[in-house]
């Protein structure tokens, strides 16, 4: 079908009973049947295409990862309106989309579809007859007047009242509504009841940018630090304003906030010159951690504001920042100096946490992670236990014999359990590390803790395939994860890389089916493979030239070749040297659930709460969890 790229905004509201907190979910009316534009979009289940993906939905029509904020799931047509369900994840965008859904935005969507799907309706209007959904976008205001709440407290609820009485702008066959005239269509009540309620629509639009404009303050307050109190008073004091306007006055009071608890109330003098005044003593600060940075091997070139400390060892460091707030340092020895500036009333403590924890992070995104593809990430408000619940049930129709009976659709549920827990280590910068201008603490070790707790990951998430004989035990089942009854085990004479053992494993994940029998037919999708078997996996999945009979065939043809992807994994090796295994993709199946402590993705490093006059200590720290959703995703072969 040629596309028309062209989109068309429709407003649309969450409906208010159809908010769930714990699954962050939220129903929205997406399209109708009303004209704008001169178009209608036609509503109906044979009207509108959707890809085999879930449709995304976006904070704004770019198209990029970073703006996805979830997906529309169990789309249906009522009534010439199209209903969906927003479900939204974790991830930044997510958060953001979550809280403008909850306070109550419109949405864009972009209709694609050809001129020959195109019939006119009337003299004013065509009709589009079928068209494909690209994505869903949350917008402050759609131009769609008909695609609102099915709250009755709304003034134009009436619209679901004239839909149901048959007065929808799209009410007859495009063929048959062709034929009305633009006077017929003037005076239906329909377009009458829409002028009527113009001056609500537009009060609940002004409610609606209230709404929004209050979201977008209490994001920018919370950011700032701000207080439940003093985000009120900015409230209130912006009523009436825009949001521009309305979060320029949270920057506003975020900055008097910070001039207010700046060094200089620690005893740093202050530098008059010219009329302008200027901390001294933060200057020196940023320079000498712009200098640690550099040190580190954080940034590979001097700053401006760190060439003034350049060349500087930690210990003369020291002494700089004493003498920058008024202490008098001649004749001080070396361990004094240390510790007065290791003092607990001193921010030069807070120079080295910020350079451990750059280097502790870097390590981390550094350190690769070989399981990422199979996994779903999910991160948790607490430590307290959580289920991930799945739903099945009998859906398929049977045939109804005459005088017989309906019979009822049964439902199955099922739920995986698991919860985050804490891990940590302890940094010491200590005084003679200082003295000695060895600032290894500074860089290797949390450079080294970064790659752990990478490492941490990878072990309890590869241990999950590999614990006992059979895997960890999943939850949904209380069995180990290749256990006999989950039917996901080859073993015998085609279980090595190749063509038989590969259609043997792939066979398994075809027949898989969920809680309530029904077929799952998943596709592989990732090869996992111990370092020892990575040549064969390599040559049997793409033979450039080079294709063994003994692993193709004797056709010499391979369906598999390019199809799936490739992850080598070294941890394999200690429970097996022979096992592989075939998994299907964590968008068909849930198969590897992994979460961090919601707001702290990653490791943290922190001081501990008493300072040491002799150096600092430092904490890292991380809360992770990672559980087996499901076994239906996961194949394993003997290998032998």
């Amino acid at each position: 079908m040629a596309e028309n790229n062209s989109h068309v905004e429709r407003s649309a509201f969450l409906r208010p009973t159809s908010v769930d907190e714990e699954a962050r979910t939220v129903e929205l009316v997406i399209a109708s049947e009303a004209p704008i534009g001169g178009v209608v979009l036609r509503c109906a289940a044979d009207a509108v295409e959707m890809g085999p993906a879930p449709v995304p939905v976006l904070l704004d029509h770019r198209s990029e990862i970073d703006r996805m904020a979830g997906r529309l799931t169990d789309v249906r047509f009522e009534g010439g309106q199209m209903i969906g369900r927003a479900q939204f994840t974790d991830a930044p965008a997510a958060e953001m989309g979550w809280q403008l859904a909850r306070s109550g935005c419109a949405v864009s969507v972009r209709a694609m579809f050809s001129a020959a799907d195109v019939a006119p309706l009337n003299a004013d209007t065509d009709v589009v007859r079928r068209w494909r959904l690209g994505h869903a976008a949350l917008v402050p205001e759609g131009a769609d007047v008909a695609c609102l709440t099915r709250s009755k407290t709304n003034p134009l609820s009436l619209m679901d009242d004239l839909k149901q009485a048959g007065e929808s702008p799209v009410t007859a066959a495009p063929e048959v509504a062709a034929q009305t005239t633009t006077t017929e269509r003037a005076v239906t009540p329909a377009a009458a009841a829409l002028e009527d309620t113009g001056r609500q629509l537009e009060q609940l639009r002004a409610e609606t940018q209230e709404l929004k404009r209050e979201a977008r303050v209490r994001e920018a307050g919370q950011l700032a630090g701000l207080d439940a109190a003093q985000v009120g008073e900015v409230l209130e004091a912006t009523r009436g304003k825009s949001i521009d306007e309305s979060v320029i006055e949270v920057v506003r009071r975020y900055r008097v906030a910070s001039e207010a608890a700046a060094p200089v109330h620690a005893g740093h003098p202050m530098r008059t010159s010219f009329g302008v005044t200027r901390d001294e003593g933060e200057t020196i600060l940023r320079s000498y951690g712009d200098e640690l940075e550099r040190r580190a091997g954080l940034v590979k070139q001097p700053t401006e504001v760190g060439k003034a400390a350049l060349g500087l060892t930690a210990l003369e460091m020291c002494r700089g920042f004493l003498q920058s707030r008024g202490v008098n340092t001649q004749g001080m020895s070396k361990n004094a100096v240390v510790e007065r500036a290791f003092h607990s009333t001193s921010d030069f403590p807070l120079l080295f946490e910020n350079v451990a924890s750059k280097t502790l992070l870097a390590a981390y995104a550094e350190e690769p992670q070989t399981w990422a593809p199979i996994a779903r990430q999910r991160n948790l408000p607490d430590f307290k236990a959580v289920s991930d619940y799945q739903i099945a049930g009998q859906i398929v129709p049977e045939k109804i014999l005459e005088g017989g009976e309906y019979k009822s659709a049964t439902m199955t549920e099922g739920k995986a359990t698991w919860n985050l827990a804490t891990y940590g280590k302890r940094i010491a910068i200590n005084r003679q590390a200082i003295i000695n201008d060895d600032l290894d603490a500074l860089s290797r070790r949390p450079e080294m803790l970064g790659r752990g707790c990478r490492m941490l990951e990878s072990n309890m998430v590869w241990e999950l395939l590999t614990s006992g004989a059979d895997g960890a035990t999943v939850s949904l089942d209380n069995k180990a994860l290749f256990h006999n009854d989950h039917n996901n085990k080859i073993s015998g004479a085609t279980t090595v890389i190749g063509i038989a053992g590969m259609d043997a494993a792939k066979l398994k994940l075809r027949k898989q089916t969920d809680l309530a029998a029904n077929r799952l037919n998943l596709a592989p999708a990732y090869l996992i493979v111990p370092p020892e078997l990575e040549t064969a996996a390599l040559q049997f999945l793409y033979p450039t030239g080079y294709a063994p009979a003994a692993l193709t065939g004797a056709s010499g043809v391979n369906p598999f070749a390019g199809g799936v992807q490739l992850i080598v994994e070294p941890r394999l090796s200690d429970d097996s040297a022979l096992m592989w295994y075939l998994t299907s993709s964590p968008n068909r199946v849930e198969m590897i659930t992994y979460g961090y402590l919601a707001g702290e993705v990653g490791p943290t490093i922190t001081q501990t709460e008493e300072r040491n006059p002799d150096g600092i200590e430092l904490l890292v720290r991380m809360d992770f969890g990672c559980t087996l959703s499901d076994y239906r995703g996961f194949v394993r072969s003997a290998g032998a």
